[in-house]
């Protein structure tokens, strides 16, 4: 098993190791992990100074042409099959995308395994041994004791708990056990936005000029690290500079100062029985801190907007609930964190899209202790119920659901 960057271990007859250490070696079979940009290719780095000096304007593509060949390294130490995996998601329920270096390798070359095939294929290899030589290490995916220690390790987000809420086997497969697929058109235009807003407000943090100029070439800049088509490339890209243009003229002017810009926690533990406790992690788009420091939690979304009654679950909108439930929830862990320095007051739903008329809409709500304190009980109740397995015999309400259909396959 290669990855881009770790130590040598050799456990289980599996020979774990960086891509730059297996130089020289071969193997029967190479998985490749984690193949994700910004993992494999595009990493960020962080520059304290820029250098304007000419000859320097190709560094970043060297870099990129360096961990280039340090991948195709990785897949020719195969003798007869290399295998590259990814996550979705990361554990804040943070879409993921396929490194552009899978993307590269020639159709011809690779077998793409996307959620039609894994249902077909990956699921009952799981449930066989891991490996055959010491069949008392290994569990299929079917067992209480590996599924629970899984998701023990994991914890829960918000996107992991709204999945669970709209339907069990949606979680167990996006969130639990992780089945890849690449994300759609909308999931990547939503990427694209978030990057950009998180690029423009670091910028406004860091004291400089972010300008409607600075926005639009940060959308465009991170569109193209995505794979496209050409179409729809050229779609997406028309469509972000329009809303993200009228975004910046609807609110230039009253941005906030004092902000934290994609605020991570990452360890805040709620015991749900006796024995056990879950971890719950997030990522705040925005937190804003007022002068008297309170807390205003501003969360984006790139959806069309929704009515006010819509998000708090008045009409037949099903998605609208789960915006306010995020806000809740992303209160509940600044409470809970470093010792709740940070007093969450109200959480904001911002929509970069506007209506049919061009207006844009944001809407902000009151979080109270009574709320937390009802969203605290549906984690515990989730929890027992993820870690009983108490939804295996069950289906959700949507009698097409893939996810249900998927998992007649592996009871």
């Amino acid at each position: 098993m290669i990855k881009v960057r770790d130590s040598f271990v050799s456990s289980n007859g599996v020979r774990l190791m960086t891509a730059h250490r297996s130089k020289g070696l071969e193997f029967d079979h190479v998985f490749v992990v984690g193949a994700t940009d910004g993992h494999w290719g595009n990493r960020r780095i962080g520059q304290l100074f820029n250098v304007p000096v000419k000859g320097f304007e190709r560094l970043d593509d060297e870099t990129l042409d360096d961990e280039r060949r340090l991948f195709y390294v990785a897949l020719t130490r195969a003798r007869f099959a290399a295998s590259v995996s990814l996550s979705r998601e990361n554990n804040e329920g943070r879409a993921l995308v396929r490194s552009q270096f899978v993307e590269e390798i020639h159709e011809s070359l690779r077998e793409d395994m996307a959620t039609d095939a894994l249902e077909k294929k990956l699921i009952p290899q799981l449930r066989k041994n891991t490996f055959e030589e010491t069949p008392t290490q290994t569990a299929s995916i079917t067992e209480k004791i590996f599924l629970n220690n899984l998701f023990l390790e994991q914890g829960l987000s918000v996107t992991a708990l709204n999945n669970y809420l709209e339907c069990p086997w949606r979680y167990f497969f996006m969130n639990l056990v992780r089945i890849p697929s690449a994300p759609n058109k909308f999931q990547r235009y939503g990427i694209a936005i978030h990057d950009a807003l998180y690029h423009f407000f670091l910028r406004m943090g860091e004291g400089k000029k972010a300008s409607k100029t600075y926005l639009l070439d940060s959308f465009t800049q991170s569109l193209e690290r995505l794979v496209h088509t050409d179409y729809e490339r050229d779609e997406l890209r028309k469509k972000g500079e329009k809303a993200l243009g009228g975004y910046f003229d609807t609110f230039d002017g009253s941005w906030a100062k004092n902000i934290k810009n994609e605020y991570r926690i990452t360890g805040v533990d709620i015991s749900f029985n006796s024995d056990h406790s879950v971890t719950l992690r997030g990522v705040l788009d925005k937190v804003e801190i007022a002068e008297d420091g309170s807390v205003n939690v501003v969360d984006y979304k790139t959806a069309k907007p929704k009515t006010r009654n819509a998000l708090l679950g008045k009409t037949k909108d099903t998605e609208g609930p789960k915006y306010v439930r995020q806000l809740v929830f992303y209160k509940l862990l600044l409470d809970s964190y470093e010792e709740g320095k940070l007093v969450m007051k109200t959480g904001e739903i911002q929509f970069t899209e506007p209506d049919s008329k061009g207006v844009y809409h944001t809407e902000k709500f009151e979080i109270s202790s009574e709320d937390v304190k009802k969203l605290k009980e549906e984690i515990v109740r989730v929890s027992n119920e993820i870690l009983n397995l108490d939804f295996w015999d069950s289906q959700c309400r949507d009698t097409t659901c893939e996810f249900c259909n998927m998992s007649r396959n592996i009871k």
